[in-house]
């Protein structure tokens, strides 16, 4: 007669004989007792059995030990109290009443396997589409350097060639006037200024990408900072026949800013404002506060900026899509402010509430929260700043 008991005692699969009533075991082979801890002596199946925890696992419980089933994938505890996975099968002793076998196999670890498989393919998939939108955006970092160069170029050489040319009449002498000389003197320095322009967006725009920006931060009064614009800014403003008007609700109102870069900031929103202005219109600076920010608030009365086309104003390379139809200048100007303006602790962005014209808000804060070393006088013309020598 075969001896299927020393059969079972090799098998790799755990065999458990037990009493359907009371659960203790009548015999289990040496797979089943190494896998499960269990004693040598008799012990319960039914200690194996553990409350549901989680919606996506089956777990054992007494309806499967006590009739006939097959389970893939079921959580169980071992009798030390750690859980395993398993496929299992439970049925009826033939022709012994109130005797139940249970077969399993330990898959946990097969499990873990195929778990972290899964996750290393999700892991590889993402990497994978993340290359793709990586190179989909280095395609169009590569053709919008081409158009910016192209931009850069258009730019570069109109000035050049309208101080060129003028030059080159002054120096044959075709002239017939000292007042044409006059005339020709002041192109010849319209254009450098605007070249000059040019230079310094390309130049302050390479530094912002760069990291390279030089700050000055220190606690000064907005007012004072106000009346030197609107100096600045009258001649053109009168000659556009456009008011100035400054609103301060608390003239005492200080804040941390680098004076050079917030000048360039506020004039290039300013510059715009009075460029988009109807004549005889008024554009309005008014400066509010809370306990933490100061905010600059540049109005104009033109024609105002849509919603949808906000966000393409702070985009450097949106004027670059279409070099024949751009407004002139290189289109950073907008781009270079906000940064800027973020460099100093602050933002500068577009009320979409003011509905007459476009507004402007650039905040600055009324606290030191930058890094300590930007909290520092500017040099005087001369002075080396040793803090920026490598």
């Amino acid at each position: 007669m075969i001896n299927f008991k020393n059969i079972w005692s090799r098998a790799n699969w755990g065999l458990i004989v037990y009493q359907g009533d009371t659960g203790k075991s009548v015999y289990a082979n040496n797979y089943a007792k190494q896998t499960l801890n269990a004693p040598e002596i008799e012990f319960c199946v039914f200690d194996m059995i553990t409350e549901p925890k989680r919606s996506n696992v089956k777990y054992l419980n007494k309806d499967l030990l006590t009739s006939e089933s097959f389970s893939t994938e079921i959580c169980f505890k071992k009798l030390d109290g750690q859980f395993i996975y398993a496929e299992l099968g439970t049925m009826p002793v033939e022709g012994e009443e109130n005797l139940f076998a249970i077969m399993f196999k330990d898959i946990t670890y097969q499990l873990k396997l195929r778990r972290d498989l899964m996750a290393k393919q999700d892991e590889i998939t993402k990497t994978y589409e993340d290359l793709l939108k990586q190179n989909e955006q280095l395609k169009e970092l590569d053709k919008a350097k081409d158009r910016f160069i192209a931009l850069i170029s258009h730019e570069l050489r109109t000035p050049l060639s309208a101080m060129i040319a003028t030059s080159e009449v002054l120096k044959m002498g075709l002239v017939d006037s000292e007042e044409q000389v006059k005339e020709f003197n002041e192109t010849i320095y319209e254009q450098g200024q605007y070249l000059l322009e040019i230079v310094n967006d390309i130049l302050d725009f390479a530094k912002i990408r760069a990291g390279r920006i030089d700050l000055y931060v220190e606690e000064d009064p907005v007012k004072d900072f106000l009346d030197k614009i609107v100096t600045q800014f009258s001649k053109f403003a009168e000659d556009k026949q456009i008011q100035l008007q400054v609103t301060m609700t608390n003239e005492e109102c200080r804040c941390y800013f680098d004076e050079k870069r917030l000048r360039q900031v506020v004039s290039n929103v300013l510059s715009n404002a009075i460029k988009f202005s109807p004549r005889n219109s008024t554009v309005h600076l008014e400066v509010q506060e809370d306990d933490s920010m100061a905010f600059i608030l540049i109005k104009d009365e033109g024609d105002g900026i849509p919603e949808d086309k906000i966000d393409a104003i702070f985009d450097e390379f949106v004027t670059l899509e279409n070099i024949n139809s751009h407004q002139k200048g290189t289109g950073l100007g907008m781009p270079i402010s906000r940064k800027l303006s973020e460099l100093m602790g602050g933002k500068l962005k577009v009320d979409t509430n003011y509905k007459d014209g476009a507004c402007f808000v650039i905040s600055l804060p009324k606290q030191r929260i930058l890094d300590d070393e930007v909290y520092r006088p500017k040099p005087m013309d001369g002075e080396i700043d040793l803090s920026q020598i490598a």
